[in-house]
């Protein structure tokens, strides 16, 4: 009998395979990921609400904001979250996106690794959570 393993996608990160081979099944993997990206790689895979997807990546980015004071960072994730909702456009986004991005470079470039480092770790833990409350359930892997 194939692991449940065999299901993923070609493509998927060998590292994330290897750590889903230790999980016995698909929603003990989806329930103990510390790895948002991870899981958000294989919610692209699959046929998953876009804006529902981007409210969860908002919410990720919502556990930065105390990180920064740079109200351009705030900025972009309320224009985003709009535009999911339909109150915004898609150059509005990107507008607020660059600007966002012009924050996030300066603060890198100030920021201190080895704290940054940890605070990544951690955010991320977070942004399983995050991501669980809007989709409980792994993405169905197909054969």
């Amino acid at each position: 009998m194939n692991h449940w393993t065999s299901k993923l996608p070609a493509n998927a990160c060998s590292e994330a395979v290897r750590w889903c081979k230790t999980q016995p099944s698909a929603a003990a993997a989806w329930d103990n990921c510390e790895q948002a990206g991870w899981m958000f790689w294989m919610l692209g895979q699959t046929d998953a609400d876009r804006k529902k997807l981007v409210l969860a990546a908002c919410g990720c980015a919502r556990l930065a904001l105390k990180h920064t004071k740079d109200p351009r960072v705030l900025a972009c994730i309320e224009t985003t979250e709009s535009w999911a909702r339909g109150e915004a456009t898609l150059d509005q986004v990107i507008k607020a996106r660059k600007n966002a991005h012009a924050a996030a470079y300066a603060a890198a470039y100030a920021s201190d690794a080895a704290a940054h480092v940890a605070i990544r770790k951690n955010v991320y833990k977070q942004c399983c959570d995050v991501i669980r409350q809007n989709f409980p359930k792994p993405p169905k892997l197909d054969s």
